[in-house]
């Protein structure tokens, strides 16, 4: 039915055809063009050649003429006019100058002339007859130099004046028939004419072999439509070129491709959206109405780790979930029914959303079920829940025991001078203890929200350390311990904050003291390692068990919790740390065997690095 009405439309529509003549076809109006163009630049390059050949010669004469003047021949001429026999004179002097100096030849002649009614003198003519009163002859009779010359001429002369004062007492007059010019022009003339022939001839055949190359393609594309207009769209017309010819042909595969595609292949956008499905990186699947899988895409296949090649149903892959919804209330429209719920899928969590979807008759046609992979999303509410859970749970201890032992001073009577001091230390011991919490929590919000400012400078890591090392020997003598520093090769300088590298490192030094026994050693050694500058801290004391260093930057995460707070711990020292390095673009590492030792690295950009970045 619709290549009928294709037909019958083009059939209908088209307009009548021309009867044309020759050179009504495209192709001869080519060949034509083609053919002028090629022409018509031969004849104008043809006559700017000659005229600027004719204008060379007259120019040449006029130039040749001048010079011999000018170079001596005035001179000699004025001279002889003033002999004893002055026309003698200068009929001798002028044979003299002819060839030399005039050119004279058999198309070129000289007269000396009367310079009163230009009479003939003497000439080198072989036959003498009248002159013509030229405009150059005029003007040397008015004691001018007649130089002037015209290609519309029929000769060139030059008439130079010989004054006696201001009377022009002889004329040495120059003519030249332009011979010479005209039989060099006629042999231009000649390849001229030859040269229009054959480019008219070329520029025939070649625009024979142009013009195919465009009306061949539209002959092509003219059956083409024909065949359209009867309905056959499976015909490609070769693309030959990739001008203009070449894309419309183009154009016209793809029109009658896009025509096959509309009139055939309804099945397009089905494959869009499975495309789009496919690459989407929220899981879909969608349910018939026999709770049977119409399609999965590869996200929903790895989340729920299924394989779609199988043949699944609505229930085979949600029964073991226990949602809290079937299939049919989904179909339904009760918008009261909770229609999502979270999937626990071993260690991911999967946010899953059930949609009923619809014919254009507002009829339940399927299920769609929309997956989204919240796992990093729930970690991370999990460790806010934590962090406040543990912040609560640090300030609670020391708020009981301040509350306890005040509430004790105040309502006993204590007359113990030392009992009192002692509890009034463990109400300072403790509110200290709060004060460094506070402090470190703070801290952390900074480092967090990176509103803390990094006061940068350069400054040699390795005299840091060595300095905090002399700065702590006196308290590792006091627990019996040996703190040394150790200066590596390399340089140790860094671009950094001062005040926050101190800190880390005093406070990993801190910690090695804290958990070595006595006679324990702690060694710092600085150095640098290809392109960074690092400190190690290394000690010989009980050491972390294997199963808590992956959680040790953690806050509030303690290996021996009693000890921890014996010794005034707030279990946020290293994650401190850790935020602090990382601020410099810098790594902090813990090596550790339970019992042995452990051994803390920062590492820090040097400072060549960091001052470029700066810049």
């Amino acid at each position: 039915m619709i290549k009928y009405i294709i037909y019958n439309y083009m059939e209908v529509g088209s307009l009548p055809k021309k009867k044309g003549g020759f050179f009504r076809k495209l192709q001869w109006k080519l060949i034509l063009i083609f053919m002028l163009l090629i022409v018509s630049v031969v004849l104008i390059t043809g006559t700017f050649l000659l005229s600027n050949v004719s204008s060379f010669y007259l120019q040449r004469f006029e130039t040749q003429m001048t010079n011999a003047f000018e170079s001596g021949v005035a001179k000699s001429l004025k001279e002889a006019s003033t002999e004893e026999r002055p026309e003698e004179s200068l009929e001798e002097r002028m044979r003299a100058f002819s060839t030399i100096r005039f050119g004279i030849s058999d198309n070129r002649d000289y007269y000396i002339l009367d310079g009163k009614d230009a009479k003939i003198i003497s000439s080198s003519a072989q036959t003498i007859g009248g002159i013509e009163l030229t405009e150059n002859l005029i003007a040397s009779m008015a004691g001018k130099v007649g130089n002037k010359v015209s290609i519309g001429l029929s000769y060139m002369d030059y008439a130079y004046p010989i004054k006696h004062g201001e009377e022009v007492k002889y004329i040495i007059y120059i003519t030249d028939n332009k011979q010479e010019v005209n039989d060099v022009l006629f042999k231009m003339f000649t390849v001229i004419a030859q040269a229009v022939f054959l480019s008219a001839l070329i520029a025939f055949l070649i625009g024979i072999f142009l013009s195919r190359t465009i009306t061949v393609p539209i002959t092509h594309l003219t059956n083409k439509a024909g065949k359209m207009a009867e309905g056959d769209f499976d015909t490609v017309i070769e693309v030959k070129s990739d001008d203009e010819i070449g894309t419309l042909t183009n154009t016209f595969n793809t029109m009658a491709l896009r025509l096959k595609r509309t009139l055939y292949d309804i099945s397009s956008e089905r494959d869009k959206i499975s495309v789009i499905l496919k690459n989407l990186a929220d899981g879909v699947m969608a349910f018939d109405l026999n709770k049977e899988a119409l399609h999965i895409n590869p996200a929903a296949e790895k989340m729920l780790g299924i394989n779609a090649r199988k043949k699944y149903t609505f229930d085979s892959i949600f029964e073991k979930y226990s949602i809290p919804v079937t299939f049919e209330q989904i179909l339904s429209d009760d918008e009261e029914i909770e229609k999502s719920c979270v999937l626990q899928i071993g260690e991911n969590v999967i946010a899953a959303h059930f949609a009923p979807y619809k014919t254009e008759y507002k009829k339940s046609d399927g299920v769609v079920v929309a997956l989204q992979d919240i796992t990093k999303q729930q970690r991370l509410d999990d460790s806010r829940r934590a962090f406040v859970a543990d912040v609560s749970h640090e300030l609670r201890t020391p708020l009981t025991n301040i509350k306890s032992y005040s509430e004790t001073l105040l309502d006993a009577d204590i007359d113990d001078e030392a009992t009192r001091t002692s509890f009034l230390k463990v109400i300072d011991s403790e509110a200290d203890r709060m004060t460094r919490l506070v402090k470190d929590l703070l801290t952390l919000s900074q480092l967090d929200h990176s509103k803390q400012h990094l006061k940068l400078e350069s400054f040699s890591l390795g005299a840091l350390a060595e300095n905090i090392v002399n700065t702590m020997s006196m308290d590792a003598k006091k627990r019996r311990q040996i703190l040394t520093y150790v200066k590596g090769g390399g340089t140790d300088f860094v671009f950094a904050d001062k005040d926050r590298i101190s800190q880390v490192v005093v406070n990993i030094v801190s910690n090695a003291l804290k958990y070595t026994p006595e006679g324990g050693n702690i060694t710092v050694v600085s150095g640098q390692q290809e392109q960074s500058v690092y400190v190690k801290i290394s000690d010989t004391g009980m050491g972390i068990p294997e199963k808590d260093l992956p959680h040790i930057f953690d806050r509030f995460y303690r290996v021996d919790k009693a000890r921890s707070r014996k010794m005034g711990g707030t279990g946020l020292g290293l994650a401190i740390a850790k935020e602090i390095i990382e601020a410099h673009e810098g790594t902090i590492s813990i090596d550790s065997i339970y019992q042995k030792g452990t051994t803390v690295t920062i590492k820090l950009p040097i400072e060549t690095e960091r001052m470029e970045e700066n810049e």
